[in-house]
């Protein structure tokens, strides 16, 4: 409102500027010349004043322009940073993606006491690609990607130690853990951070390609598609679905 007002302000002022002019121009044309020049000598401070006026109005306006084309230029050179540092991002995004399916496998096959693979090693590129496209990014987006670097840092630490410590579990162990289901909750906490791992990193596909964000389907349906992608039947895990549905409501 207030940069309204002062673009308002300024024909206005070059309007009474105007007409002062005029004004002197026929004051000149109808009265003496001893007499003009007697008034312009009595309101010279007057006149001085108008034609500081203005000047400055005039440089107001050249910077007022050279501002606004400062200011477009900037964020014209921002758009193309952004568009730039976010081409690989969908990379980075699938690589992390990758990875927490990778921790997913492996802490079901710890709650289930069975033998595991190594974890899925991460280059690292991601960090520089994530580095790149925060500087330039929207602040939710800038919010959104911290928050799945530094839950990435927590997993990747669990993980290591939970995979260097685990021993799988013997034939009359795994029995028993079949026997009273998925009970321990350190193993659930493994599986679900893992899980949010994974949503975290393909929550921001659409816009690592610039796509319009689609109705996707909520956090616990995706959650139950993930058991089925391990040849998992959902309703086996009560316990895992009941703290599921507390974490991803």
């Amino acid at each position: 409102m207030a940069k309204n007002c002062r673009c308002e302000s300024v024909p206005i002022a070059f309007g009474g500027i105007f007409s002062g002019i005029v004004l002197s121009g026929l004051i000149g044309t109808t009265v003496s010349e001893e007499y003009f020049i007697q008034w312009v000598k009595e309101f010279q401070t007057l006149i001085s004043g108008i034609i500081a006026l203005v000047g400055a109005l005039f440089t107001v306006a050249a910077i007022r322009r050279q501002i606004s084309s400062s200011e477009k230029s900037h964020e014209d050179l921002l758009e193309r940073n952004l568009v730039s540092a976010r081409s690989v991002l969908p990379m980075a995004l699938s690589e992390l993606v990758t990875y927490g399916e990778s921790c997913l496998s492996v802490s079901f096959r710890m709650a289930k006491g069975h033998e595991i693979e190594p974890l899925k090693k991460l280059s690292g590129s991601h960090n520089d690609v994530f580095r790149e496209v925060i500087k330039y990014a929207p602040q939710e987006r800038q919010e959104q990607m911290a928050e799945l670097l530094a839950h990435l840092q927590v997993q990747i630490s669990r993980m290591t130690r939970e995979v260097a410590e685990y021993r799988p579990m013997g034939r009359e162990e795994i029995l028993y853990a079949n026997r009273i289901g998925d009970e321990d909750p350190n193993k659930r906490e493994n599986i679900l951070d893992a899980a949010k791992l994974i949503f975290q990193a393909e929550d921001l596909f659409c816009f690592a390609r610039r796509e319009e964000e689609e109705e996707e389907r909520s956090r616990i349906q995706r959650f139950r598609g993930l058991m089925i992608r391990l040849t998992l039947n959902p309703e086996d895990w009560p316990n895992l679905l009941d703290a599921a549905a507390r974490r991803f409501t």
